[in-house]
Parts: structure tokens; sequence; C-alpha cells
């Protein structure tokens, strides 16, 4: 107890001492390294579409490129050249140009009618993609024409499980009634695609295109660890007789929604790299402006809410306990508890606080732990309160009533979305190694400047790189 009240005289002290300077500037530097962190994921994922592939990086669209124009739009008979060419070098597949979704319902009971999106592809496909296969076999699915893959999700909506296999499914596409039997059942996609499917069905040709130099309907990717020599044997496959000046290039499948136009990488992602710059600036500007101001932070007082927030149900957690009716007397004693500190906190009236000694010392590295701490706290305190936050805008999507999901306790907590543990490691991940680097070195450093030990100092460096990489 005693601890606990000469921090909050002493978290006083220092911020009456420096005024509101040092309120502004710590906020402002957590607020800039918060927008920084953010900018970076922003970036991350929008350069990581279809991430949860196997090895998503060796996934590449063959586009047509030449002086007028860069497409993915490629004719049918070129799939064999570039197959012939590429050997083993690479995995080639085959797929149509994706349209709207289409209707698709089983033959006995035509009520079950809903509208899937269809991926018209080669065998090959399926496997280049890496699909793990859940239920049947890619063998039986190539040995038919007529030999549809269902993703799990398709496979419950449509039968209510996924050992479907030899059930027959109707599927209308456009003019005409198909009916297909399930040769296999496949995992989800299961995050941001730029080929997204709910069931891959045969690849269909017409006879006016197989041979064709007009109808350029159908898309080509293939899967290579050797993108560079890739594309240079792709120069080897003939399209001159359609196109003189035309060559075939790759582009990654995680960044075509981007760069599928042509566009380099500053151009396809200038607002994220905008943003990351400017969040740069400001968390210069920021540290700039805190180097010899004492920094403070009321971190007690969070321990208070996060048990308010699991104990009370606002958010629904493996640790909470939102029914015991506990939410409002802990809430109480919260605001209670943090009135009570701050009039303790105005008993310091004492101003004998020193001038630091540069952020270069072991107190400005202890500063800058402080610094990083505010930020994550924000970054979780942002993300625990995700599901509370995206419920306001997901009550209705395209104007459509929201889906109502009821938890294992019958609860509907409306359109609310966490957020998954990948998010907490790309984003928390990178502050956590900061501290531990600026800790590691801490001991090192004196209280009023300079190094005690370089030797140690060197030694405890090149131990955290090596650790870093190994």
């Amino acid at each position: 107890m005693g601890l606990w009240i000469q921090n909050f005289k002493q978290a006083l002290r220092v911020l009456r001492h420096q005024g509101w300077q040092a309120v502004v500037s710590v906020v402002g530097l957590a607020v800039s390294i918060v927008c920084l962190t953010f900018s970076v994921n922003w970036l991350w994922t929008e350069t990581h579409y279809d991430s949860f592939r196997p090895e998503y990086k060796d996934l590449y669209v063959v586009e047509r490129e030449d002086s007028l124009e860069h497409t993915e739009s490629l004719l049918y008979r070129w799939g064999d050249r570039v197959s012939s060419v590429l050997g083993e070098e690479a995995m080639v597949g085959m797929y149509r140009y994706q349209g709207g979704r289409e209707r698709v319902y089983l033959p006995d009971r035509p009520e079950t009618v809903f509208y899937a999106q269809e991926l018209s592809a080669s065998t090959e496909m399926v496997a280049l993609l890496g699909c793990r296969v859940l239920s049947g076999s890619l063998e039986e699915v190539a040995a038919a024409e007529n030999r549809i893959v269902l993703t799990e999700t398709m496979a419950r909506k449509l039968f209510g499980r996924i050992d479907v296999c030899g059930e027959s499914v109707c599927h209308i596409q456009k003019w005409r009634q198909l009916l297909y039997t399930v040769g296999a059942v496949v995992e989800d996609c299961r995050g941001k695609s730029n080929l997204h499917y709910d069931f891959i069905s045969p690849l269909w040709v017409e006879d006016y295109e197989r041979n064709s130099a007009v109808h350029e309907n159908f898309r080509i990717m293939v899967r290579t660890s050797r993108p560079e020599r890739t594309e240079s044997e792709l120069s080897r496959v003939d399209i001159k007789d359609s196109y003189p000046m035309g060559k075939l290039v790759l582009t990654p499948l995680r960044m075509f929604h981007k760069m599928g136009d042509g566009s380099g990488f500053v151009r396809a992602y200038f607002y994220q790299l905008a943003f990351v710059v400017v969040s740069l600036l400001l968390v210069l500007s920021a540290v700039v402006n805190l180097l010899a101001v004492y920094t403070s932070i009321f971190l007690g007082r969070i321990r208070e809410y996060a048990t308010y927030l699991v104990r009370s149900g606002v958010v629904q957690s493996v640790h909470a306990f939102g029914s015991g009716g506990v939410g409002v007397p802990l809430l109480l004693f919260i605001l209670i508890s943090v009135a009570l500190s701050f009039w303790i906190a105005l008993l310091a009236r004492r101003s004998d606080t020193g001038e630091l000694a540069g952020i270069e010392s072991r107190e400005g590295f202890l500063i800058l732990t402080s610094w990083l701490l505010l930020a994550l706290s924000l970054i979780i305190l942002i993300a625990t309160m995700w599901p509370v936050f995206s419920a306001f805008w997901k009550e209705t999507v395209m104007g459509l009533a929201r889906d109502v999901v009821l938890d294992e306790a019958g609860h509907d907590h409306g359109g609310a979305v966490g957020l998954t543990a990948d998010f907490y490691n790309r984003v928390c991940m990178p502050l956590f190694a900061a501290m531990v680097a600026i800790l590691s070195i801490c001991p090192w450093l004196g209280w009023n400047g300079g190094v005690r030990n370089m030797r140690k100092l060197l030694l405890v460096v090149c131990s955290f790189i090596g650790a870093t990489f190994c």
C-alpha cells in the first residue's frame, strides 16, 4: 500500500513539474506509436492476401503485358504452351474468369437453393492452391468430368456434414442447369483472398474458345519458388501470333488485387506507405520533444479497468464472468479507487525532482520502456474492445439484416467481430522485441549517461541479434 501511494505521489510531482508539455508529449508519442503499429499492420495485411495457403508466396498469376495494356485475361491455347515450356520448373493451373455468385441446390430439395461463388478450374489448380482435402480425393475428381469440389462450409450448408462424396448437386450456370457429383471436400478460404470460392467445378471450355485468338476468358496461375527464372522461361512462350509486342509476366497472388493492373509497388500501396511514413515522422517528433521531459504513466488503473472489462460482460472472453452481476459494483469500486488515487497524489506538494540526464542514460531507456508499455496498453485496449466497436457497423450488411449468431450459452452478441491471435502476434510482437532490446541494454548504461562496460554491452547486443535471426 505504501509503495502504491508513493508511486502516485511521484507521478503527480513529475507531471506538475513539467506542466502540460509532459502530458501532451506523452499522449502524442503514444498515439504516434499506435498509428505506426496499425499502419504497418495495414501494409502487411494488404501485401499478404491468401496467406492462409501453404507457401503462398510461391503463387503467381501469369499476365500479358505490352505497350498498350496489362491484363490477366489470356487465351485458352496459351495454357498448354505455358505448361510445355515450364515443364518441371513450376506447377501450372488454369481457371476461368470469376463472375458473380450462382445458384446451387440439392436435386431432390429445390428449397435449399442459395448463391455461392464458383471457381471453374482445372484439377491441377486444386493441388496448386494447396487445398487441404477433408473428404474424398482429387484423383477421383480428375478421373471424371462431372466431379465437383466443395468447401467445408458449403458442404455443411448443403448436407450438414463433410463426408458427402458421391452426393449430387445442381448448379444453375447462366442459361443451363448442370448436375455434378461431389468428388472431394476441401478446407475453406480462411482469410482475405484474391481467389475466393465456395466450390470448384470442372474447367469448361466452349468449342469456339479452344483455338480462338479473340476470346480471352481464362487465367493461368503457377507455383514456383524461383519467380525470376520462371518469368525468364515465360519469354519463350509464343504469343506473337496474337500480340507481336506482348510478353508474359508474373504478379504475386498475394498482391494481385493492387498490382494486377501493372502498377508498381509504390504506386499500388501509396496510401499504406504514406501512413507509415507519416507515423514515423510523428514518432520522431514526439521523441525529440520528450528528450528532456520526465514521464510517469498511471498504469495501475489499467489493471482495474481490465478486471471490469472481463467481469462485467461487456466483452465475452474465456476469462469472463459477466453473468455474475459484479459489473456495476466493480465499476463503482474502480471510480472510487481512481478518485482516491488523485486525492492521494494531490498531497504531493514537493517539487524537488531533478532534470533527466538524457535519453541515452539508464533512466532514459526506462522511460522508453514506459512509452512502449503505454503503446501496447492502448493497442490491446482497442483490440479487446473491438467486438464492442464492430457491433455498431455490423448490424446490417449491404442493407440486409445480419445473421443471428448465438454462443454456447445461447446469447446473441449482434454483429460483433473479435480479433484473432494473428493480429496480436503481428502488432504486439515487434513492440515486445523492441522492449526486450531496450531492457537488455539498460543495465550497461549509467544513470547519468554513458556506457559502463562497452565490451559487455557489445556482447549483449550481438547475443540479441543472434537470438533474433536463429
